[in-house]
């Protein structure tokens, strides 16, 4: 669109680029209810559909934008007729170097609590105590991070035979299942069916 005419009460102005005619909307030269017209339009339309705001998406988070009619990942638009196929999945990773870590520390807390020590009031029982709940809670965080961690993938499934793949946080993944499910849906109430077998 290189030149935009406006038709106001009859008078038509013009041409502006979209910069000039939006500073005359913010002057209100112009209103919404006057109609533009550019090369390649068959008739005027009214000026509010060239401002149409876009709606807000129904979901969103880092790269990842869920709309009614679309799926926007890292910028791309993914249109709902054209996937076939979206889900999150959580992948379980396992790291040596933290269950290792949670082992030595787990021994270590067996020893201090095996090895005899000569507590003679309750102050000398009580540090001894928190070292060894120190201990116990610091085995348990490592073994968390080593067997607990994963992470979770958001897969699209194009009708090109294509996929899109993007990491995701997984606690976000049951509210971007939940908006993925919408989508598909409303893409395949747009898509006519094929027609059946001739007779």
């Amino acid at each position: 669109m290189s030149t935009i005419h406006v038709l106001k009460n009859g008078e038509k102005w013009g041409p502006y680029t979209t910069e000039e005619l939006e500073g005359h909307v913010e002057q209100g030269t112009f209103t919404p209810e006057d109609l533009v017209w550019w090369e390649g339009l068959e008739d005027w339309q009214p000026m509010s559909s060239l401002f149409e705001e876009e709606e807000p998406p129904d979901f969103e988070c880092e790269g990842v934008r869920v709309f009614a009619d679309r799926v926007e990942m890292d910028g791309v638009s993914l249109l709902a007729p054209l996937i076939l196929r979206a889900s999150v999945q959580r992948q379980r990773t396992r790291r040596v170097k933290p269950v290792i870590g949670a082992v030595l520390v787990g021994v270590l807390a067996v020893c201090i609590a095996l090895v005899p020590i000569p507590r003679q009031n309750h102050t000398e029982w009580i540090i001894w105590g928190l070292v060894l709940l120190g201990l116990v809670i610091w085995c348990l965080r490592l073994l968390h991070s080593g067997l607990g961690g994963g992470k979770s993938l958001l897969i699209v499934d194009l009708a090109d035979g294509n996929e899109r793949i993007r990491q995701v946080d997984p606690a976000i993944a049951p509210r971007l299942e939940e908006a993925l499910g919408r989508v598909i849906l409303n893409g395949r109430s747009v898509v006519p069916e094929a027609p059946g077998g001739a007779s």
